[in-house]
């Protein structure tokens, strides 16, 4: 590690208020003696995942090293995500196993979870959603002073999107992820998520434009914009997200663009004709429905029903050549009868999903639905979340069946096994083929 006497000059000339003079100095004496090396470890969404790539970007900047082993990386990062209960659970289960693997690393937790508990006996730097741009720092101060200074911040009316830089340093996907919008002011009752990531704010057109000419310059073929309500994209900024697609349609050499999870209330008819127009875009929506019951979807504060939402597919089925859709199920929510369950297994059965997400209802503290009456047993749950993959995997069956021996255009992103590389099409379905070219990256026809 660092000399020691070189860490006691620098916190000398901290106590004696000379930190931001001499912070470089110290720097200096760092990456002299030893450059850094660090792992990132990453739970949740692709939001998170788009955020850890720029978090690297940020360290390589500062000349750290990028890491492939957790036990012998000085410093470990964990994005973590507090989405439910059992999502602070799992976090908590990998710092300890983190301090078992390495327990001399310095252990940086960021993310969700930032805001919502106090973990500071666990972990050596603390570092805010809203602050990952500043995560040099903060480990530096750390290394100088050893002080933990943890201040929970749990703001909702933040109204600046957090820049950050693209992750140009290292390709860690053939698909390039692009975050584009944060925050939420939905309040669905189960969601913890608009109080640990503000109120929605965008990135600026401009800036999303030039973000993806970098990109397109690294070669990446496809972008997928992402963000933690992604439809919300441009309200507060007098634009939208139609107005992002066709900027970035203009790119030659992005030849895929592809959109994340968005809310049902995006896929008006208007909008619906207006995405039908663009060529590069993938038919393939991810559209979250979390019941199928309206009852449900009042009780969780979603402002839909189930007939917009059927309607929204099927305008989109009749619109949009190859579409497939996928979308997220709660299993198991307050007051939910076994009516209601049944009407949301008949929900996916004719909105017809490529994939359903399933997730069993967890209480989590701070939202509403925590407090709500009538909570289901984990045995009610987990015997309707068996019940709901069986229907979800009948109707996956038959969608692949329906593109059977089509040809399809097929980004392929890893090799498997010898000579087997994987891809996905346009409309998202897996695909292998066995190929002794290396064919990592390319954009290739392909009979499913």
């Amino acid at each position: 590690m660092i000399i020691i006497c070189d860490i006691l000059k620098i916190y000398t000339l901290l106590n004696a208020g000379m930190y931001r003079k001499h912070i470089y100095n110290f720097q200096y004496f760092l990456y002299n003696y030893q450059i850094m090396n660090f792992f990132i470890i990453t739970l949740g969404c692709k939001v998170n995942q788009c955020e850890s790539d720029s978090i690297a970007q940020v360290l390589i900047n500062n000349n750290y090293n990028i890491s492939e082993n957790l036990a012998n990386s000085d410093i470990v990062i964990l994005n973590s995500c507090t989405v439910t209960s059992e999502s602070d659970r799992k976090t908590k289960q990998i710092i300890r196993k983190i301090k078992r693997l390495n327990q001399d690393c310095i252990l940086v937790l960021t993310g969700c979870m930032t805001t919502t508990e106090n973990i500071s006996d666990f972990v050596d730097v603390l570092v805010d959603n809203r602050d990952k741009k500043n995560i040099h720092e903060k480990i530096l101060k750390f290394l100088i002073s050893g002080e933990k200074n943890f201040v929970l911040k749990n703001e909702f009316n933040v109204d600046i999107f957090d820049y950050l830089p693209i992750c140009s340093s290292i390709k860690t996907h053939t698909r390039a992820f692009l975050k584009i919008q944060d925050g939420c002011n939905k309040f669905c009752s189960y969601c913890i998520v608009p109080y640990v990531r503000a109120k929605s704010r965008s990135k600026n057109l401009d800036s999303v434009y030039q973000d993806s000419l970098k990109l397109a310059k690294l070669n990446y073929k496809e972008i997928v914009l992402t963000g933690v309500n992604l439809a919300a994209y441009g309200l507060d900024i007098n634009t939208n997200l139609i107005e992002v697609i066709k900027k970035i349609s203009n790119i030659d050499q992005i030849k895929r663009l592809r959109l994340s999870s968005l809310g049902p209330e995006f896929f008006t008819k208007n909008n619906i004709e207006k995405l039908s127009e663009f060529e590069k875009l993938c038919p393939h929506f991810h559209i979250s429905l979390q019941s199928g019951s309206n009852k449900i979807l009042k009780l969780m504060n979603r402002s839909y029903t189930k007939e917009f939402y059927l309607k929204a597919v099927e305008e989109i089925y009749k619109k949009i050549p190859n579409s497939t859709l996928t979308t997220d199920m709660i299993v198991g929510f307050p007051n939910e009868t076994n009516e209601d369950f049944l009407e949301s297994l008949k929900t996916i059965q004719e909105a017809g999903f490529l994939k359903v997400h399933i997730f069993q209802y967890s209480q989590r503290k701070g939202t509403r639905a925590s407090n709500f009456k009538n909570q289901i047993s984990k045995e009610i749950k987990s015997e309707r979340t068996k019940k709901m993959f069986e229907v979800s995997r009948f109707e996956r069956e038959k969608i692949m069946k329906l593109y059977k021996n089509k040809e399809m255009l097929v980004l392929f992103e890893k090799k498997s096994d010898e000579e087997i590389y994987e891809g996905y099409s346009e409309n998202y379905i897996p695909t292998k083929i066995k190929s002794k070219k290396d064919i990592c990256g390319k954009i290739i026809k392909t009979k499913l």
